[in-house]
């Protein structure tokens, strides 16, 4: 994005090896590759001639002639343009998908991805998830269930997908799972709430949440 350029990652390891003179000269593929808005250019050039770092993109050595700096100050601008005309599209598109009914980014527990690209249920784990709204609704917290489903050796989410190998079950992700209107049918996606299978009916859903502040004395976060 078109953030500070300290705010890059990927900037910050560069810059603490140009601080510790590791790094002499600079490559990119171009301008917007290096920086993406006017701010961005103004550090990057104040750090890159204090430091004396020579930089090159591909169409060759970039000069620091009068006739240079203004070039570069006149793209500045049209780089920081296509990034948020970009981000509008990029976000158009997710919108698009979801709405077509296609899996988005890590799958909430008891959907996977089918072969085409979709979210569906997975029926192993909607079990799982039915079995938690019918825990919560016969009076079992929210801790007791992460405790069951813990000793049970029922993986996270992000123990699936390699994240967090050794995440165990808490009892916000149980909250989470319970609250979640996808179970019922409603995928939420920003402001939109999408029509989808559901794992449980609605009035399942409601009970539950009526259940949330009583099982375990629990409180939602500030």
């Amino acid at each position: 994005g078109a953030s500070d350029i300290y705010e890059r990652e990927g900037f910050s390891s560069m810059i603490k090896h140009i601080l510790a003179g590791d790094i002499d000269t600079v490559f990119a593929n171009d301008q917007h590759r290096l920086e993406r808005s006017p701010i961005q250019r103004a550090q990057i050039l104040m750090l890159f001639r204090d430091y004396d770092i020579t930089q090159y993109y591909k169409s060759g050595l970039v000069g620091d002639s009068p006739e240079d700096d203004l070039l570069g100050d006149i793209m500045s601008p049209v780089g920081a343009y296509h990034i948020k005309v970009s981000k509008i599209k990029t976000r158009e598109k997710l919108i698009e998908n979801a709405k077509k009914g296609l899996a988005i980014g890590v799958n909430p527990y008891g959907y996977k991805t089918d072969d085409k690209g979709y979210l569906v249920i997975d029926k192993q784990e909607a079990e799982i998830v039915k079995d938690i709204y019918k825990r919560s609704l016969a009076g079992t917290g929210a801790g007791k269930i992460a405790d069951y489903l813990n000793d049970s050796k029922i993986l996270t989410r992000r123990s699936q997908i390699g994240k967090k190998p050794k995440s165990k079950w808490t009892p916000y992700m149980v909250i989470n799972i319970i609250k979640n209107t996808i179970n019922y049918g409603q995928r939420k996606y920003g402001e939109l709430m999408i029509p989808i299978e559901p794992i449980i009916d609605k009035v399942t859903f409601d009970n539950a949440q009526k259940n949330l502040r009583v099982n375990s004395n629990w409180k939602d976060k500030p």
